[in-house]
């Protein structure tokens, strides 16, 4: 007796996903390659618009690491396709770490390889990320001499988002590469504050943010990374 599993695809979640379980077995197949790096991001924060005008600390932290892994193929000698998987870690901390939002993400992204010797290259990339984050909250804040406890909680978000990516590589035989790689993301999280006037001035505990969401922002990430090329 046959067992069958149906899957239906019904999202762009769902394509992306898929072709990321599958892109390991692609790579070997098809002139691939993997890619292992490892680096440090920034994210650009309003810290204004974050807590709605109120006098208050969030203590933001805004910097963090990242690891990624991707799968690809060469198409030709200089264009080449990949899926690539990241975790972005904490990529917005606040409270003294009291307060946190984990970021990672499922990127399709299509590449350009220019020679500027037969060692040494420029890399440049588009990409579609699939970004998924979960914020934390467990802070005590004051406000006009009173502290106001916010409540532990925990809200997801998901969504999608451009980047763009430039780099530099460098040729160490046939099948290692290594290099430097800059990546612009748009847009990770979807919500606009942390703290508002409506939670304190009702006397609500806060327990996620205004939209009830992750809060949205640029993240610009620098990042050290291996090919192997099969």
């Amino acid at each position: 007796m046959a067992f069958f599993y149906t899957y239906k695809i019904t999202t762009m979640k769902d394509v992306i996903i898929i072709l990321t379980l599958f892109s390991p077995a692609l790579a070997f197949a098809f002139n691939g390659f993997i890619d292992l790096g490892t680096g440090y991001t920034k994210s650009e924060i309003n810290e204004n618009q974050l807590k709605d005008g109120l006098e208050i600390d969030l203590d933001i932290d805004a910097s963090g690491s990242l690891r990624w892994i991707s799968f690809g193929s060469y198409l030709t000698d200089h264009i080449w396709l990949s899926l690539r998987y990241t975790d972005f870690g904490d990529t917005l901390s606040y409270g003294n770490g009291a307060g946190t939002q984990e970021t990672y993400a499922y990127i399709v992204q299509a590449g350009y390889d220019f020679g500027l010797s037969n060692e040494l290259y420029l890399t440049g990339n588009i990409g579609y990320v699939n970004w998924h984050s979960t914020l934390n909250q467990k802070v005590i804040i004051a406000v006009d001499g009173e502290e106001i406890l916010w409540d532990q909680s925990s809200v997801e978000s998901s969504g999608f988002s451009p980047k763009l990516g430039i780099g530099l590589g460098y040729r160490i035989n046939e099948t290692i590469n290594i290099g430097f790689q800059y990546d612009y993301f748009h847009r990770l999280g979807d919500g606009d504050t942390l703290v508002s006037h409506d939670y304190l001035q009702t006397g609500d505990l806060a327990k996620a943010s205004t939209g009830h969401s992750a809060v949205s922002f640029r993240v610009d990430s620098y990042s050290l990374y291996m090919r192997f090329i099969f």
